[in-house]
């Protein structure tokens, strides 16, 4: 699919004359995409983010950010797309299933943050607003995030710790709040609502934290959203004790 690409691309052109061309660019194309996958994004070089090669990532990005600002889980969004699956993508651009679990949102928009700062395409900053103003919109009265937003049926609605979730998502909000690059670009007005956002989430994680004949214990993977009791049924753990929410309230200072 993807040594097509370059074919599609260039057929109206004479084959005989341009045969040569094509396969180069397609081999060249298909080097690249091999060089990197979803998981190293953020692992790159800081040359790598003012690359074309970064910029593609970045655009392939944007193709799966949903209407509401924030992006589906388990996609490898570094992959090469034809034209006939990049129509599809965008055709469901309406769909509700943006969340934060397994990476999803807070990697989109620091990888967004990196191509904007080194190649300032207008495109990936307003990409990284509207996503920023998505988790800020997600965030519970109480501090928490669900795993999805706005799909908040069964266990998606919980507050949830497993999987960085929410640790992730706090460091993306502290690190926006300090203003230093590759967040720089944020305005005052994001930056203050991001620095209260981690106050009250970290506010969260203490009211969350189990108790036991009158002592602190662990945290559970999920809680209930207005309770913050343990959640769980036949799709989450009940105490399932999650580390990361004993890492965001030490790692994650308040400013």
């Amino acid at each position: 699919m993807v040594l097509c690409l370059g074919i599609f691309a260039h057929a109206t052109v004479a084959q005989k004359t341009d045969n040569a061309k094509t396969n180069t660019a397609a081999a060249t194309t298909t080097a690249a995409a091999a060089s990197i996958n979803w998981n190293a994004v953020l692992k790159q070089t800081p040359e790598w983010y003012g690359s074309d090669e970064a910029v593609r990532v970045g655009d392939s990005v944007l193709l799966y950010q949903r209407e509401t600002g924030g992006w589906p889980k388990n996609i490898d969004m570094t992959r090469v797309l034809a034209e006939r699956e990049k129509a599809a993508i965008v055709r469901q651009k309406r769909e509700t299933d943006s969340n934060i679990d397994n990476g999803a949102t807070y990697t989109q928009l620091r990888l967004l943050a990196r191509v904007f700062t080194a190649r300032r395409r207008s495109r990936h900053a307003r990409a990284f607003l509207l996503g920023l103003d998505y988790l800020l919109a997600a965030q519970y009265p109480n501090g928490g995030w669900p795993q999805y937003y706005p799909r908040l049926t069964g266990y998606y609605r919980h507050v949830t710790f497993n999987d960085d979730a929410m640790t992730g998502v706090l460091w993306l909000l502290k690190d926006v709040a300090a203003g230093d690059p590759p967040f720089a670009f944020v305005d005052a007005a994001r930056r203050a609502r991001s620095a209260r956002a981690v106050e009250k989430g970290i506010g969260c994680i203490l009211a969350t934290q189990v108790v036991v004949d009158g002592h602190r214990t662990v945290w559970c993977a999920q809680h209930e959203e207005v309770t913050l009791a343990p959640a769980g049924d036949e799709t989450t753990e009940v105490l399932n004790p999650s580390t990361e929410a004993v890492i965001a309230t030490a790692a994650v200072p308040t400013r």
